[in-house]
């Protein structure tokens, strides 16, 4: 009968499961169907894949032509700071030959406006290198003018023909000079060093010899050494060091307008590669986004087509899957059928069913009882073990005693007959108990062969019931599972009826109608267009987006744009206002920038002409003068200092002694001071460096400046010269050891009393 009903169920199950997987493989059929007609009315991935590869290339040519642009204008920056380089290198190299040239043409003018006449050194060019020599052998001579009223005078003489000795060439060949001096520099021979001495005695009258170090042989045994070199050799070198350098500015000064072309060229090809790299760079970012739309719009083609692939390939294996299980499906309803027509009511079954239910209780009845007198002979069989376990312990003590009652057979003769008796009664006792444990082993393996086939009856009988409780169990199972089965589809049901009154609550919000109301509305949305489901679901989501990207309507729009209007007007007149403030700012940064130049200038030239009066005093002649260089504009130009001790070439201040240089930065101080009086000067050791000669220039200077300025000088120093020319000492002395004194002495006050 469990069969039968089972069997039912089954059969009722499989019809609905089967009537299920048909309704699927339908829908998945046609599912399948719409998908391959969207591939084929869908656009083809070449035309994304053509639009990509365009954008790319766009994209990749641009690349090319901004790195090319930007390598230009790497090498055109490159460019531009070698020839800036060469630029600034010419500009300095012409400011220091225009300084050095401005100098000499003071030194030389200086030099040349000391006498009343014009002397004959300033009529003379010397070939470079030869100034010593020909100073040497002219002397003060050269001082001397060509006019006739000049108190020295050159007027002329006749050219005696008298040869050098051994050849010697003259210094006429060496040097251009007026006429009247041919016949003397006709007889100045040119020597070594090394052959002067006993050349010189081979010279004739009027003769005389000379080196290019500056030493003198004359014909009357007059010899001159070059120790000390001659004011007129420095002024002779002065005027062809000043004659090289005007041909060297005619050059240096075309090559600075040469570079300076070239760099205002460089620097106008690095603007223009500049700006050809900042338009070749503006171009890319438009091709990198259309590039980026590119690729997005193919990606989401190929994520389009991948997910239709997908979903193809999803249904024909849903397809193929439901064909099985359809086919499963109806085969087991088939043998689920058979089963029902085979599970027919058996009443004889039934009655057999009844004898084997009574035979089991019988058999279990005989079963409880076998086990109980089981139990009870095994019991007895344990007991009875036990007893014999301890006769035998018995046996054992009583062989003891017979051991000892034989030691005691002398004192017990008298009770040898009873002993014997319990001795033989003690010896019966043992087979007796053989015998009744051999019967009573003889009944429990009988007990145990009736339980063993009890035991085997039990088992079948329970073997029999656990394959009744099995089919019972795996029908509970299936009805479990078709009460799940049930409860899903009600909850299904359940949902569905939710989502449908979800969707009407949509439709009426959104559209504000019925459902059957919708396909009048939804027009080209209707499921009778030809568009597919996803389609449609696409189109929605762009609607939507574009409806959300609306936003909502702003009610202040008038007030908002009127409020920028008055913003835009007031920050229009704001920038009116800055542009022309900065132009105003510009304009007084201009005439502060005239104005600095101006005092600069005016500061510098008064600096300057105290600094060279300075020098002189300082020197005892020579020539100083200050130079501003490396610029046009005084603002930004740097400072040389250019001077000329008394007996030296014009240099640079780096190439002169300590002690000289001291006296330089002392005069400059000074100039300055002069220029511009500060209340206090500290000097600090400036006199160290000095020897006393120019101690005593130093100190006379400082008295002069005292009198000329109301500057307080106060001088630190260790030299007694400079200290006895002061007005005040303050010094500090120790009379005991580890204790300090400050002690002020007034040399005026010490000079008064001392007269």
């Amino acid at each position: 009968a469990a069969s039968h009903e089972a069997a039912e169920r089954d059969v009722e199950r499989l019809k609905k499961q089967v009537q299920r997987l048909n309704n699927e493989r339908e829908t998945a059929k046609a599912d399948l169907q719409q998908l391959e007609d969207d591939e084929q009315s869908g656009l083809s991935d070449n035309l994304f894949a053509a639009s990509l590869e365009s954008a790319a290339k766009s994209l990749s040519e641009a690349r090319e032509a901004e790195q090319t642009a930007l390598t230009a204008r790497e090498q055109a920056e490159t460019e531009e700071r070698e020839l800036h380089e060469i630029f600034g290198k010419c500009r300095q190299e012409l400011a220091e030959r225009e300084a050095e040239h401005k100098a000499l043409s003071a030194l030389v003018n200086t030099a040349r406006g000391e006498a009343d006449w014009v002397s004959v050194v300033e009529q003379i060019t010397v070939k470079p290198g030869y100034e010593t020599a020909l100073a040497a052998a002219l002397g003060d001579d050269l001082d001397a003018g060509l006019e006739a009223d000049t108190p020295l005078r050159w007027q002329g003489a006749t050219s005696p023909d008298l040869p050098l000795p051994d050849g010697l060439p003259a210094l006429a060949d060496f040097a251009k000079a007026p006429e009247q001096l041919a016949a003397r520099l006709s007889q100045v021979g040119i020597v070594a060093s090394g052959d002067g001495t006993h050349l010189a005695k081979l010279l004739k009258p009027g003769q005389r010899l000379v080196s290019l170090e500056g030493d003198v042989w004359r014909w009357d045994g007059f010899v001159a050494s070059r120790d000390v070199i001659p004011a007129a050799a420095i002024r002779l070198e002065n005027k062809n060091r000043l004659a090289a350098i005007e041909i060297e500015l005619e050059d240096l000064r075309s090559k600075f307008e040469a570079a300076k072309t070239h760099w205002q060229e460089a620097v106008e090809a690095r603007k223009h590669k500049a700006e050809l790299a900042r338009n070749a760079r503006a171009k890319i970012p438009a091709l990198e986004a259309e590039n980026r739309k590119a690729q997005a719009s193919l990606s989401a083609f190929e994520t389009e087509q991948a997910r239709r692939s997908e979903q193809k390939s999803a249904l024909s294996n849903r397809l193929q899957r439901l064909d099985e299980e359809l086919s499963a499906g109806r085969k087991a309803l088939t043998e689920a059928k058979q089963r029902l027509d085979a599970c027919s009511a058996d009443d004889q079954a039934q009655a057999e069913l009844v004898v084997l239910r009574e035979t089991l209780d019988t058999v279990r009845a005989q079963a409880d009882e076998a086990g109980a007198r089981y139990l009870s002979l095994k019991n007895e069989a344990e007991a009875r073990s036990a007893r014999l376990h301890s006769v035998e312990r018995e046996i054992s003590d009583w062989k003891a005693r017979a051991e000892k009652a034989k030691e005691r057979i002398t004192s017990l003769k008298g009770r040898q007959s009873e002993t014997e008796m319990a001795l033989k009664a003690a010896n019966d006792s043992p087979d007796e108990f053989t015998r009744r444990r051999q019967k009573l082993l003889s009944e429990l393996s009988e007990a145990e062969a009736r339980r063993k086939s009890s035991g085997d009856a039990l088992a079948e009988i329970e073997n029999a019931l656990r394959t009744a409780e099995g089919n019972l169990k795996s029908t509970e199972h299936d009805l479990g599972q078709a009460r799940e089965a049930r409860a899903a589809a009600e909850a299904r049901l359940l949902s569905a009826k939710e989502r449908k009154a979800e969707i009407q609550a949509r439709i009426a919000e959104n559209l504000s109608c019925e459902p059957h109301e919708l396909k009048g509305k939804l027009e080209e949305l209707s499921p009778d267009s030809k568009m597919s489901e996803h389609d449609i679901e696409r189109k929605l989501e762009r609607l939507v987006r574009e409806r959300e990207n609306l936003g909502g309507v702003n009610l202040r729009a008038d007030e908002e744009a009127e409020e920028q209007e008055k913003r835009l007007s007031a920050m229009t007149d704001e920038r009116q206002d800055l542009l022309a403030a900065i132009a105003k700012l510009r304009e007084g940064i201009d005439s502060l920038n005239e104005e600095g130049r101006q005092r600069l200038l005016d500061a510098f030239d008064t600096v300057n002409g105290h600094f060279g009066k300075l020098f002189t005093t300082l020197f005892g002649g020579g020539h100083a003068s200050l130079n501003l260089t490396q610029g046009e504009d005084p603002l930004e130009a740097g400072l040389e200092v250019l001077v000329s001790p008394p007996g030296k070439r014009l240099g640079n201040m780096s190439l002169m002694s300590g002690g000289e240089q001291a006296l330089t930065a002392t005069a400059l101080i000074f100039a300055v001071f002069l220029s511009n009086p500060a209340p206090i000067c500290v000097l600090d050791e400036v006199d160290a460096p000095l020897d006393d000669a120019n101690v005593e220039r130093y100190c006379n200077l400082l008295d002069a400046m005292c009198q000329q300025t109301e500057t307080k000088f106060i001088a630190i120093t260790h030299n007694p010269v400079t200290m006895a020319r002061m007005d005040r000492l303050f010094g500090v002395t120790m009379a005991e050891q580890g204790v300090s004194q400050l002690l002020s002495i007034d040399l005026g006050t010490a000079e008064r009393l001392t007269a």
